[in-house]
């Protein structure tokens, strides 16, 4: 009887064993799921914001003078081109704000401009309101995921007027003046 205990035993350990094992298997089966779907959201993100219309190069600098590329949809009212930015947190905001003059790479023209973000809800639902016209499912798929999965409020939503300053044919560094320029590009025609 004693040999029968301890088998009894024996089992329960192993039966124990596996049923541990089983939980991490599946832990890890979901936490691989969770992240593999975070991931396709994301590239989704991407493709959306990449393939969904007309897309633009906005060059910031940061306070290094380090110059940074971001692709953005842009809109035009009444003769001035705006961007959005679906939350305050990101980063080529943050810079526009300190230095607010970029440069917008638009159907192969590089143009200057000052950028003035305009925090006012009628500004929020008009800019909005055109983005999603503009750029139809691509943008109502961005936007849910951005309040749903994201948490940025719609009020937190920032859209930026463009003001130009001068239009350019080449791309300058931010702050370069044209005249720099215009002395380079003689300078490869001669060569």
């Amino acid at each position: 009887m004693l040999r029968l205990a301890v088998d009894a035993d024996a089992y329960d350990e192993h039966a124990a064993g596996v049923t541990r094992a089983t939980k991490v298997r599946a832990l890890a089966w979901v936490a691989g799921a969770v992240v593999g779907i975070l991931l396709l959201l994301w590239g989704g993100m991407l493709l959306l914001a990449e393939y969904g219309g007309e897309v633009v190069d906005l060059r910031t600098a940061d306070a290094s003078g380090a110059t940074f590329e971001t692709r953005l949809w842009v809109v035009d009212v009444s003769g001035s081109a705006w961007l959005w930015a679906a939350a305050p947190e990101r980063r080529w905001l943050q810079r526009l704000r300190t230095h607010p003059e970029v440069q917008i790479v638009r159907g192969g023209e590089v143009t200057r401009y000052r950028a003035v973000p305009v925090e006012t809800n009628e500004a929020r639902q008009r800019i909005g309101c055109l983005v999603v016209q503009r750029y139809g499912a691509a943008a109502l798929a961005l936007a849910l995921i951005h309040q749903v999965l994201l948490r940025h409020a719609q009020d937190e939503a920032v859209p930026i007027r463009l003001e130009a300053l001068e239009v350019n044919r080449s791309a300058l560094p931010i702050g370069q003046p044209a005249a720099a320029c215009a002395t380079e590009l003689s300078a490869k025609m001669v060569r």
